[in-house]
């Protein structure tokens, strides 16, 4: 057990080190909304928005919920396989074990989502990114 913690504290340590391979980390907060941007093909943003990942285009117009668990946050989200799809993670800083990846096309939305593996998600981003 303590190795399999272990495996996936690593795993999870790497996703979080993905911030390096976009702009990420930006905050505002607009009334009481909270918003953190994520990644951006050119054309559309990934924002997380009271825990929930959105897309929208840069002009903040066109936006579209693309997970609905207000209660659960997302983190990471970021474009890959050539922006047709997002891959983002329910991740659990407190118990790494538990945390969860997934893929879904930016057309659909968490209904639509398939789950990955944390490496299968790091070299998803790592081959977008190059």
């Amino acid at each position: 057990m303590h190795n399999k913690f272990m495996a996936v504290l690593l795993i999870g340590a790497s996703l979080l080190g993905l911030n390096g391979c976009a702009t990420t980390g930006s905050y505002a907060v607009s009334g009481t909304d909270y918003e953190q941007f994520y990644d951006t093909n050119g054309i559309r943003r990934l924002v997380n928005r009271n825990n929930d990942v959105w897309i929208e285009k840069l002009d903040g117009s066109e936006k579209r919920q693309i997970t609905h668990t207000p209660n659960i946050r997302e983190d990471e989200a970021y474009f890959v396989l050539g922006s047709s799809h997002i891959v983002y993670g329910k991740l659990n800083y407190a118990q790494p074990y538990l945390s969860k990846v997934y893929l879904v096309p930016i057309d659909k939305d968490d209904n639509a989502r398939k789950e990955i593996s944390m490496s299968e998600a790091k070299s998803l981003v790592n081959s977008s990114r190059k």
